[in-house]
């Protein structure tokens, strides 16, 4: 089932390939999302979000961004579970080989870096998946011309 989130926010800077990078208020539903790899952080209160821009969004000007979600359990499987599985393999993986003669450190130093590379993955796979099917990634799909408040 396709569920579609909006969110309000400002557009910071425009990047190439009708692209724009969009400053969103986070909420408690950014936790769980399936474009948590699109967004950075920018402080506790607020996201930056690159988004597609191909109603000409102009720096400075509010914003709706589009965010489709297709399965928040694969979302949860992703952002949780493989960097878990990630972990546990990196400290038996350290534990078996230990590099260092030292296997707690070497377990710890495997799980570290186990972790790391499977956010590392989940980025790549997140640009590629945006990539095959650019409806995936977040769009700019309303600019509003007068101030909300």
């Amino acid at each position: 089932m396709l569920v579609k989130n909006i969110e309000e926010g400002e557009v910071i800077k425009l990047l190439p390939k009708h692209k724009a990078k969009v400053k969103i208020k986070r909420h408690s539903q950014c936790i769980g999302c399936q474009h948590k790899g699109f967004c950075d952080p920018f402080g506790k209160e607020f996201m930056i979000v690159e988004a597609r821009n191909t109603i000409g969004a102009k720096v400075g000007q509010r914003v709706e961004v589009k965010f489709p979600s297709y399965n928040k359990t694969k979302a949860m499987f992703i952002l949780y579970i493989i960097p878990l599985f990630s972990l546990i393999l990196g400290a038996i993986l350290g534990n078996f080989l230990n590099p260092i003669n030292n296997k707690d450190l070497s377990s710890a130093i495997f799980s570290i870096l186990f972790v790391i590379l499977s956010f590392v993955g989940i980025k790549f796979y997140t640009n590629l998946l945006s990539k095959k099917n650019p409806s995936s990634e977040p769009q700019i799909i309303n600019i509003y011309f007068e101030n909300k408040y």
